[in-house]
């Protein structure tokens, strides 16, 4: 079972296709550490309500982002045609 890192680099086809893959799996990771250290800050200073309301906040906020993205029109692929995953399916649909 291929996890995300290999899927992103098989379709990606980018020569900085790894140095991409550590940026993200990177930055997660001061992600997941900075964010328990925000979490405890905020709930010792405001409580578990803040916790919760600024969740749902978050949640609200990117479901609308999803709303949004679905919206707006695709990009059109013209000069990374061969790395594009969208244009390499919607080419062999076409054949």
């Amino acid at each position: 079972m291929l996890k995300t890192p290999q899927l992103y680099l098989i379709y990606s086809k980018s020569p900085m296709a790894a140095t991409n893959c550590g940026v993200v799996y990177t930055t997660k990771g001061f992600g997941g550490i900075l964010g328990g250290v925000v979490a405890g800050y905020l709930v010792v200073n405001f409580g578990w309500t803040t916790i919760s309301m600024s969740a749902g906040g978050f949640a609200v906020l990117a479901r609308l982002g999803a709303l949004i993205l679905k919206v707006l029109p695709k990009p059109l692929c013209t000069k990374f045609r061969n790395a594009c995953p969208v244009c390499e399916v919607s080419e062999q649909k076409a054949r």
